[in-house]
């Protein structure tokens, strides 16, 4: 098996058992006898994972330079806890399990990432496409668990442990790859958040990234409820978002070659102010699948551009630790972002105008990467190219001393 298709495979597995429990999660603790309020502290468990462990584990798998065995413990606690859940046990046991898949499956996709760009490449056959069949394990799994559904949740629980149970013999046959000394030097995250550019793409994420948490929360909750279209609308979107979602990804070489890394993440940006202003006025069913396409740039393009950013601007050494803030701002915080926007507005003010709200930070992202971001990673890039000629010059000036040594001593009397 090539490394490519064993990676290949781990992104299947891994987002292909994302995508048969979150969306059915909240289903799984209601008739497990969760109210609302529990409910909600439940689902808060896996972006306080993102935020707390996932930077404590990658900075760990950067420290000791065994990334590979990091992500293979990751994996298989995950499965035990998956397992564990399949257990008649009380809602206190789920919870139980479920912190600890919080806890460990949060430097899984860091790590994997980190892991595909070095071994691949992002090109052609690099971590686009790689990353691309990972959402197409995600539609598959989605799709089959909300077909099988009415059979009761526990449909959920199952496909979920039995896809964990399949990306841990997968992460088992992933190689550790060339041995990495510990580092002899302090290593702490100042060298990433002293990072302009990287501090930049983190604020970004936080802004960008709490919009797409509300769509994936509330947005069949405004279809279904709110606007009373059925639940069919939010399937059709969803559908629709992620295989453009998959499509983006798979062309994700050829957009960062044709339009550069800045203009791809401005456009997936961009994209969400038309896409949250349509969602909140159209009650078209029609007209809202339609406008989540845009899904296919809000969240792929971004994914291509931010780790593309990750990759070029991360200090070699703290890669790991970089992807981990990058998933801790971008889906821990940003993900608080959006639940305090749930708190403020739902009670309040209908769905629709809620995502206004989200259009609203879609407009500050787009502000942010202009005045922060976009100039950080100018600078980033010069500073780049001034130390490339530097080098170059060094080594010219060098060689030019050896070929002056070379020739004096030719000509002189000693030589002669």
């Amino acid at each position: 098996m090539t490394p490519r298709i064993r990676l290949t495979l781990w992104y299947v597995f891994f987002l292909g058992a994302v995508g048969s429990l979150h969306p059915y999660l909240a289903v799984v603790l209601d008739d497990a006898g969760a109210n609302g309020t529990e409910k909600a502290a439940i689902l808060s468990l896996f972006p306080i994972g993102a935020v707390f462990a996932g930077p404590a584990l990658t900075w760990l798998a950067d420290r000791t330079g065994r990334g590979v065995l990091l992500l293979r413990c990751s994996i298989v606690l995950s499965a035990l806890a998956g397992v564990m859940m399949l257990a008649e046990i009380p809602l206190v046991g789920t919870v139980l399990c479920l912190a600890l898949l919080s806890v460990a499956r949060s430097p899984a996709s860091s790590i994997a990432d980190m892991l595909t760009t070095e071994r691949l490449g992002l090109g052609r056959s690099g971590y686009g496409g790689v990353r691309g069949w990972g959402s197409v394990g995600f539609i598959a799994a989605a799709g089959g668990v909300g077909l099988l559904l009415d059979g009761g949740s526990n449909i959920s629980l199952q496909i979920h442990g039995l896809l964990l149970l399949g990306l841990m013999a997968i992460t088992l046959t992933i190689s550790e790859g060339p041995s990495v000394p510990r580092a002899a030097e302090p290593m702490n995250y100042r060298e990433v958040l002293t990072k302009p550019s990287l501090v930049a793409l983190y604020l970004v994420g936080i802004l960008h990234q709490s919009t797409i948490s509300f769509y994936d929360h509330f947005y069949a909750l405004h279809v279904s409820r709110g606007l009373e279209l059925g639940a069919w609308v939010a399937s059709g979107s969803i559908a629709l978002g992620v295989g453009l979602e998959v499509l983006v990804l798979f062309a994700g070489h050829a957009l960062l070659r044709r339009l550069g890394v800045a203009k791809l993440l401005l456009l997936a940006i961009a994209s969400g102010i038309p896409r949250w202003l349509i969602t909140a006025e159209v009650t078209s069913p029609g007209v809202l699948i339609a406008t989540q396409s845009l899904h296919g740039l809000g969240f792929g393009a971004w994914w291509v551009a931010a780790i593309a950013i990750v990759d070029q601007e991360a200090p070699g050494r703290l890669r790991n630790s970089a992807q981990g803030l990058f998933i801790a701002t971008s889906h821990g915080m940003g993900s608080f972002v959006a639940m305090g926007i749930a708190a403020l507005l739902l009670d309040r003010v209908s769905t629709g105008s809620a995502f206004l709200g989200s259009a609203v930070s879609s407009s500050l992202a787009l502000i942010a990467a202009l005045v922060f971001l976009l100039p950080a990673l100018r600078a980033s890039s010069a500073k780049r190219e001034f130390q490339t000629e530097a080098k170059s010059g060094a080594r010219t000036r060098s060689n030019g001393r050896r070929l002056g040594g070379h020739d004096e001593s030719s000509t002189s009397p000693v030589g002669r």
